[in-house]
């Protein structure tokens, strides 16, 4: 009896430790094979019992290839069903694959194991020792690049600014006061606009938090980093921000208050110090304990995100007129949100509050949010000031995303394309020394920008490939703008079956939904067939003149078929650019 489950042990450790080798092969593979092979840490222990139990059904395979094969099948058939009952979320291409691997190992790979076993000695000792080495060498490969505890990279390189990146959670452009809102939702966020630079026109490159921080981070489209929806990984194939700033010696941290901003989707990458909270008294305190090197502190705010709360006094004074025996008075639960989004029809009625006045409520309790927000911002930026960092500091307050409340008849994020939920705000302010202090951009501009005009602002060299580029010499009139200022693209997967791209222009936008190969494939990383044809053949296609109609209300690609073929080209040739990069 011993024996069987020592074999047993042996195949479920040997796929735990060819897992660990494996997953850090996408940091070679490149953009292109890496998705392919990024194996997620919480498949190995899975996997690993999977193996076991399917050994102890199949028995000892003494009895010849055809027990092989029945355990084999076995292994194939349940690994899918496991990963569903664990409601994983994973791609199916990576389950099948996962799958395949433990069929493949369990019909060629462990004969062969047992044979070395048995030509070393034909113990059980040489089987446990056999297992502990690989353990170990997967162990080591696996665990070592996931610590968070290294220091910098070498020595300090660049000019020495510290960096304060501030990614603000579900803000809408016009909900604050320097972008045009009467409300005073954002006195610290507007006084930051007036002593830097406010970008009028700025675009997330998708509408929901962790594809989009993914793009601002790596400078890269969703369809290049991978990180596209639910637990897709930012996988380390991709260099971040940190990464660069931590090799270029910089001290790196991240307070990230965000349930989709984990260690575990891959957000921790080139973060020497990594909190998955953003408490303002552990945040200021990394700051005095750190604020003698050169530093990037990232630090993401949650809130104003759904369930939308009244907080005091603000709420109060942004709707002082509300009945008090109204509904929501404290909190609008995100289940109404949900419920909201899922019907085709938004109705407020069956709450007992007519529609204009349901959305005023929320509004209302959204800007009070917005304004708890501002306030958290400005703490952060008087801890900079109480440390004497606020000349030695570039500060940057950027939204991931916006908000709809009804623009489009339906509530919330993550659905759509329209300006409410890819326009969002980024202020930048630089040291003194820059003079550029009050200036606005009136260029439209993409969140891939971020990163390449740090990087010059810090005088680090590009050391990746960076899909957008730098503001600093147009803003120091000694350059032209990026070619973002001409075409700005987002991108939005898994909608009823479609995935969904914009391209704006200064005055114009198409948004674009299509299947990728001519039908619906969730777990498609390729955009191959993305050509004139299914643009125009395609789902559903909608242009915009952003000028005469910034609201997104009339659609104009019949009544002008010449800008909209020429955007849709653009989109397609936009398409192969992104596919040949490597």
């Amino acid at each position: 009896m011993l024996r069987p489950l020592l074999l047993a042990l042996l195949d479920s450790l040997v796929l735990v430790a060819a897992g660990c080798i494996l997953g850090r092969l996408p940091a070679l593979a490149g953009r292109d094979l890496g998705p392919v092979l990024a194996w997620s840490p919480a498949l190995l222990g899975p996997l690993a019992l999977l193996v076991w139990t399917s050994r102890e059904i199949g028995g000892e395979p003494a009895g010849g290839i055809r027990r092989r094969v029945v355990t084999a099948l076995l292994a194939l058939a349940s690994w899918p069903a496991l990963v569903l009952m664990l409601d994983l979320d994973l791609q199916r291409k990576r389950v099948v694959l996962v799958g395949l691997a433990a069929a493949l190992y369990l019909v060629v790979g462990a004969p062969l194991v047992r044979r070395c076993v048995r030509a070393a000695g034909g113990g059980n000792r040489p089987s446990i020792l056999l297992a502990a080495i690989l353990v170990i060498a997967g162990g080591v490969l696996w665990i070592r690049p996931m610590s968070s505890s290294r220091g910098p990279g070498g020595e300090l390189q660049g000019a020495g600014w510290n960096v304060l990146l501030v990614t603000i959670d579900t803000t809408r452009v016009d909900i604050l006061g320097c972008y045009g809102q009467a409300w005073d939702t954002s006195p610290r966020m507007d006084a930051l606009a007036r002593e830097g630079v406010l970008f009028e026109q700025a675009i997330a490159q998708a509408p929901h938090t962790h594809s989009s921080i993914a793009s601002l981070l790596t400078s890269t489209y969703p369809a290049e980093h991978r990180s596209l929806r639910d637990l897709h990984r930012l996988e380390d194939f991709n260099v971040t921000f940190a990464e660069l700033l931590s090799d270029a010696g910089y001290t790196t941290a991240a307070f990230l208050d965000n349930p989709w901003l984990t260690r575990e989707l891959g957000f921790d990458q080139g973060y020497q110090t990594f909190v998955e909270r953003a408490e303002t008294d552990e945040i200021l305190s990394w700051l005095r304990a750190n604020h003698s090197t050169p530093f990037l502190l990232h630090v993401h705010l949650l809130h104003p995100h759904a369930p939308f709360e009244s907080v005091q006094p603000w709420a109060a004074n942004f709707q002082p007129d509300y009945p008090s025996d109204a509904p929501w008075q404290t909190v609008v639960p995100i289940e109404v949100l949900w419920d909201s989004k899922l019907r085709a029809d938004v109705d407020m009625q069956r709450y007992g509050v007519e529609r204009d006045v349901a959305m005023d409520r929320f509004r209302a309790l959204y800007a009070s949010e917005v304004r708890r927000m501002d306030q958290q911002v400005g703490e952060l930026l008087d801890g900079l000031a109480d440390l004497g960092l606020a000349e030695d500091t570039i500060v940057v307050v950027v939204a991931d995303h916006g908000e709809e409340f009804l623009d489009h008849g339906s509530l919330g994020h993550s659905h759509s394309l329209y300006d409410e939920l890819v326009h969002v705000p980024l202020i930048v302010r630089f040291p003194k020394s820059f003079d550029l202090a009050g200036r606005r951009v009136s260029e439209q501009a993409e969140l891939n920008d971020v990163v390449p005009t740090l990087l010059e602002a810090l005088g680090l060299p590009v050391s990746t490939p960076l899909r957008g580029g730098s503001w600093l010499p147009h803003l120091r009139g000694s350059g032209p703008a990026p070619p973002s200022s001409e075409t700005a693209v987002s991108q939005l997967y898994r909608i009823q079956g479609r995935h969904i791209f914009s391209l704006r222009t200064p005055g114009m936008k198409l948004i674009s939904t299509v299947a990728p190969l001519g039908r619906d494939r969730f777990d498609d990383w390729s955009l191959d067939g993305f050509t004139d044809e299914t643009l125009i053949w395609g789902n559903r296609h909608q242009l915009f003149n952003l000028i005469q109609d910034p609201g997104e209300t009339h659609d104009r690609s019949t009544d002008e078929p010449a800008i909209f073929r020429e955007l849709s080209g653009r989109l397609a040739e936009w398409s192969k650019k992104v596919e040949s990069n490597p």
